[in-house]
């Protein structure tokens, strides 16, 4: 069953992680697959980061509308991971899966989350 959110915002973070991606920079990155990296404490072992973008401004590779969420996008194997939820018509949570190249959504899983004692009529 698939839902479509109503008026969502843009996710700069997916935008931001994925122009990285794509700079005149040749690296080689470690995913970042689960909380806090990828031995789990928060510290980022990459070498030969970019210390500045050549414009002030990083070009657009895609973005994907969804709706507010709890959590961060996680990157690996060549897709970005990212959750939302939905309060209307249901409350719902909702965990998306991107191509992180074109941001073309490969598959969405939906599942009743109902928060108890939170008002969404205002």
């Amino acid at each position: 069953m698939r839902r479509t959110a109503k008026p969502a915002r843009v996710v700069h973070v997916i935008v931001a992680l994925t122009s990285c991606l794509w700079t005149n920079v040749t690296t080689v990155a470690d995913d970042w697959p689960q909380w806090r990296g990828p031995q789990r404490d928060g510290v980022w072992r990459e070498t030969g980061i970019v210390e500045k973008f050549a414009k002030p401004q990083l070009d657009l590779i895609w973005r994907a509308e969804i709706s507010s969420g709890y959590s961060g996008p996680t990157v690996a194997d060549g897709r970005v991971y990212v959750t939302d939820r939905l309060v209307k018509p249901a409350q719902v949570e909702r965990v998306h899966c991107f191509d992180s190249k074109t941001g073309k959504t490969l598959w969405t899983h939906i599942y009743d989350c109902p928060y108890a004692g939170i008002r969404h009529d205002r």
